[in-house]
C-alpha cells in the first residue's frame, strides 16, 4: 500500500508531467492527461515497488515513452 507521502509525490509528477506534454506536444491538458493515465506508466508511478514516485516529472515522461515503444 502506498504511503500518503508517496502517494502525493506520485500526484505532483503526475501533474508535472500531464503539463510539460501538454505544452510540448501541444495538446489540452485534457488529452495529455488521457494519454498518461491509460498508460503501464501510470499504473507504475503508483506502485510503491518501482520507486518511481521518487524520480521526478522529466524521468516519468522518459519512463513513460520507454513503455510506449515497448508495446509496439
Amino acid at each position: 500500500m502506498m504511503s500518503d507521502k508517496m502517494k502525493l509525490c506520485a500526484d505532483m509528477i503526475l501533474l508535472d508531467a500531464i503539463e510539460d506534454m501538454a505544452s510540448e506536444e501541444h495538446i489540452s491538458i485534457a488529452d495529455a492527461r488521457q494519454k498518461l493515465v491509460s498508460s503501464d506508466a501510470y499504473d507504475a508511478l503508483y506502485d510503491p515497488k518501482t520507486e518511481l514516485w521518487q524520480e521526478g516529472p522529466d524521468f516519468f515522461r522518459y519512463f513513460y515513452i520507454m513503455q510506449k515503444q515497448q508495446k509496439s
